[in-house]
């Protein structure tokens, strides 16, 4: 899975709204059952707040969850 920040700015001379991914992070999850529960293999911190924990796996989790069942309705 590939992480980012979207920044919104806006480009004076086309005068249309930009969008821009910064902070990019590339994680990998790992599942032998099909995409129903996830082995995550590094861990950041991904709410930032200062931190390394139960909340960051959490929420990683629930992604690469989501992200599987888009893939494999």
């Amino acid at each position: 899975m590939k992480l980012g920040l979207e920044v919104l700015g806006y480009n004076e001379e086309t005068e249309e709204q930009t969008h821009t991914l910064v902070d990019i992070t590339e994680l990998a999850a790992f599942s032998n059952d099909g995409g129903k529960t996830f082995t995550l293999r590094t861990v950041r911190d991904i709410d930032g707040d200062g931190d390394i924990d139960e909340a960051d796996k959490e929420k990683l989790l629930a992604l690469a969850s989501a992200y599987a069942r888009i893939l494999n309705p």
